[in-house]
C-alpha cells in the first residue's frame, strides 16, 4: 500500500534541508575565500573563510566595497580586474595585495566570474581569493638564493676557471719537442674541459637573465649577409668534420636588421650547431633570410630526422632533450635562443618541411634605414609602373 503523498512531503523537505546544510558547510569552510559582488564591486555574500582571513565579522563584510580591503597600491588593478570581468563577460585572474588586521599584506590569487542572465545582462559576479602569501615569500627566498649562487658562479668560479684556462694555454704554447708531445693530450683535455665549463656557466647565467627579464641587449644596425656569413664560419669546421654541407641563400640587394649582433650570432650558432648535429653524412644545412614589411625572417633548415609535431612546443622548454637520441646536451640552448629572440622583439618557431628535416625560423626588425630605402624603392617602382601604364603604346 502506497504512503499518502502528503506523508512524503516532510521527508523530502528534510532531505532538501540536509543538502542545503551540507552545501552551506562546504561554502563556509572552504579553504578559499568566496564572495559575490554586485556590479559596483560591493560584497553581497561572503563565507566564513572570508571573515577569518580579513578579521572582520561576516555581517560587517556585507555591503563593503572589495576595494576597501585591497592595499592602496592595488586598487587601480582591482578596478581594472572587475571592469574587465563584467565588461567583457569573461573570467579574470589577478594577484592582489589585501590589508588584514594584525598581519602583513596578504597576497591573494583572485579569480572572478560574471553572473550573466539569459538576456545577456551582467548582474554581478562571484570571486574567489586564495592566500598565496607563503608561496610568494618562498619564491622570493628562492630567487634570492638563486641570485646569490649566480653571483658566486659568475664571479668567483668563473675567475678560477679563467685562471686554469690561461695557465693551460701558456703551457701549451711553451711546450717544445718531446715535452710537448708527452703532455699535449693531457693539456688539451684540460683546456677543452675548462672551455666546456665556461660555456655551462654562460648558459646558466643566460637562463637566469631570461627568467628575470634582465637580458643585456644592445641593438644596432647590422648587415644580414655579414651576420649570416659570420655564423656559418663559426660552424664550418664542425660541419666539415661531420661531412655536412653548409649553404647560404639570401635575396638580392643589401639590407640590415636591428639587433644585438653578438646575441643573434649566439642564436644562429645554437640553431646551426643543432642542425649539423642532427643531419646525417652528406646532408645539407641551409641558412636563409627573407625580408617583408618591417621584419626579416631568418631560417635554418636541415635534412635530418625532423621534429614531430607533438614535440614542437616542448623543445623550447628548459632542460628538454629528445628521449630517443644519442645527442645529449644541457637542454638549454633552444630555451635561451627563444629568450634572446623575444628580447629583441622577435619570435622563434619550428616546422618540419614535407621533404623531411627541421626548419627553425625567427624574426627580427628591419633596420630603419633599410626599411626607408625599401619603401622608397617600392614607391619608385610603383611610380614607374604608373608612368608606363599612362604612356601611349
Amino acid at each position: 500500500m502506497k504512503k499518502p503523498r502528503s506523508a512524503s512531503i516532510p521527508a523530502a523537505r528534510r532531505q532538501v534541508e540536509a543538502s542545503r546544510s551540507r552545501l552551506a558547510h562546504l561554502y563556509d569552510f572552504a579553504p578559499v575565500v568566496y564572495v559575490t559582488l554586485d556590479r559596483l564591486g560591493k560584497i553581497l555574500e561572503a563565507n566564513l573563510t572570508a571573515a577569518t582571513l580579513f578579521g572582520i565579522e561576516r555581517h560587517r563584510l556585507i555591503g563593503k566595497s572589495l576595494s576597501k580591503l585591497v592595499v592602496a597600491s592595488d586598487r587601480r588593478a582591482l578596478r581594472d580586474h572587475i571592469q574587465r570581468c563584467f565588461g567583457d563577460r569573461v573570467r579574470v585572474e589577478s594577484e592582489l595585495g589585501f590589508a588584514v588586521r594584525g598581519r602583513p599584506t596578504v597576497i591573494a590569487h583572485v579569480v572572478s566570474d560574471p553572473f550573466v542572465t539569459t538576456d545577456g545582462t551582467v548582474t554581478g559576479g562571484k570571486t574567489t581569493l586564495t592566500d598565496i602569501t607563503a608561496l610568494k615569500h618562498g619564491q622570493r627566498l628562492a630567487i634570492r638564493a638563486r641570485d646569490d649562487l649566480l653571483t658566486f658562479v659568475s664571479h668567483d668560479l668563473r675567475n678560477l676557471l679563467s685562471g686554469i684556462h690561461l695557465t693551460t694555454e701558456m703551457l701549451l704554447r711553451g711546450a717544445r719537442g718531446r715535452e710537448r708531445r708527452k703532455g699535449w693530450d693531457q693539456l688539451e683535455r684540460v683546456r677543452r674541459s675548462t672551455q666546456q665549463m665556461q660555456r655551462m656557466i654562460d648558459d646558466l647565467l643566460d637562463v637566469a637573465s631570461v627568467e628575470a627579464g634582465r637580458l643585456n641587449i644592445q641593438p644596432g644596425s647590422h648587415d644580414i649577409r655579414r651576420l649570416c656569413e659570420d655564423a656559418l664560419g663559426m660552424l664550418a669546421s664542425t660541419a666539415m668534420e661531420k661531412g655536412v654541407r653548409l649553404q647560404l641563400e639570401l635575396p638580392g640587394g643589401a639590407f640590415a636588421v636591428l639587433c644585438d649582433r653578438q646575441r643573434v650570432l649566439q642564436v644562429l650558432s645554437n640553431l646551426l650547431a643543432n642542425a649539423v648535429k642532427f643531419t646525417p653524412l652528406r646532408g645539407t644545412v641551409t641558412l636563409s633570410a627573407q625580408r617583408t614589411a618591417g621584419t626579416v625572417t631568418i631560417t635554418v633548415v636541415d635534412t635530418g630526422t625532423g621534429v614531430p609535431a607533438a614535440l614542437r612546443d616542448q623543445i623550447f622548454e628548459r632542460y628538454w632533450q629528445a628521449e630517443a637520441t644519442a645527442h645529449k646536451g644541457r637542454g638549454l640552448g633552444l630555451y635561451i635562443a627563444k629568450g634572446l629572440v623575444e628580447a629583441q622583439g622577435g619570435t622563434l618557431w619550428v616546422d618540419s618541411p614535407q621533404q623531411g628535416g627541421a626548419s627553425f625560423s625567427f624574426t627580427l626588425p628591419l633596420a630603419a634605414a633599410t626599411a626607408t630605402t625599401l619603401d622608397r624603392g617600392a614607391a619608385a617602382g610603383a611610380a614607374a609602373a604608373a608612368g608606363r601604364a599612362a604612356s601611349p603604346r
